[in-house]
């Protein structure tokens, strides 16, 4: 099911990228070739820190690549990542 969702709302692919186990075996099973995706210094950036420092209002930038600090500025990331959990979805 999860792969004809895929399919239905994307264009067509042939290669699907995915670390996730479940998802890979899926789409290897669905006939689908299916590459990890490469980790960037995962020893070193922590996304659960970096929101984490977010919502608690502390310095996150220095956690991640300048481009990362400014692309999340732009989009108004923090603000957006507020939001997101005030929904009854994230609350404990």
């Amino acid at each position: 099911m999860w792969v004809s969702a895929v399919e239905g709302y994307t264009p067509k692919f042939e290669i699907v990228y995915s670390n996730e186990p479940l998802t890979r075996r899926l789409f290897i099973e669905a006939g689908y070739k299916v590459e990890p995706i490469p980790f960037h210094k995962r020893e070193f950036y922590s996304s659960t820190e970096v929101r984490g420092r977010m919502l608690k209002g502390k310095d996150w930038e220095k956690l991640v690549p300048k481009s990362v600090a400014e692309f999340i500025r732009e989009i108004d990331g923090v603000n957006r990542l507020k939001a997101l959990f005030q929904t009854d979805k994230f609350k404990k």
